[in-house]
């Protein structure tokens, strides 16, 4: 028997099934979007962040912490309920990623947006990403530098082996 949904995954789920663009018949969203819906002074600190001239990026703002854990939150919360299979989610031209319900979503825009070849490249290029922070040092140093020597690379296929079979309570151990 599977648990229910926290009140941050129900919040997202309302989002998602209630919203609408002024004249638009969108209905599928950027993480960006759904945060600025459900927290309106995050909307106000991006507003407040982009005029500020003395910051050229996001992270370089003072109260850029306090309010990326909102966007962290509602992404997790995202992740969670596409994993369980309530919303989807695909990437447009550009690699924002999108969510819908599919419902909502019309067959064309099925079609047109989702696949599922996408997602499974997207969940390897994120365990890969996860494996490069367990390297020991001078691997992940060579490899980040793109000049390891052919046998430190097979070094890196082996433990990518090994990694891909750990469970995810053992690869956490090796973080």
């Amino acid at each position: 028997m599977s648990r229910g949904l926290s009140t941050q995954q129900k919040r997202v789920l309302a989002t998602l099934q209630t919203k609408i663009m002024p004249n638009s018949d969108k209905t599928y969203f950027s993480t960006q979007e759904i945060v600025c819906e459900l927290f309106p002074q995050y909307t106000l600190w991006l507003m407040e962040a982009k005029q500020n001239p003395f910051v050229h990026t996001l992270k370089e703002h003072i109260d850029y912490q306090k309010n990326d854990k909102l966007r962290v939150s509602v992404y997790r919360a995202l992740r969670s309920l596409e994993k369980r299979g309530i919303i989807m989610s695909f990437t447009l031209c550009r690699g924002g990623r999108h969510w819908a319900i599919p419902e909502r979503l019309t067959e064309i825009d099925k079609k047109r947006l989702w696949r599922q070849e996408d997602y499974n490249a997207r969940s390897h290029y994120w365990r890969w990403g996860a494996f490069v922070k367990t390297l020991p040092r001078e691997l992940r140093l060579a490899y980040k530098l793109r000049d390891p020597t052919a046998e430190q690379i097979r070094e890196i296929q082996r433990l990518w082996k090994d990694w891909k079979r750990l469970g995810k309570s053992e690869r956490k151990s090796l973080a």
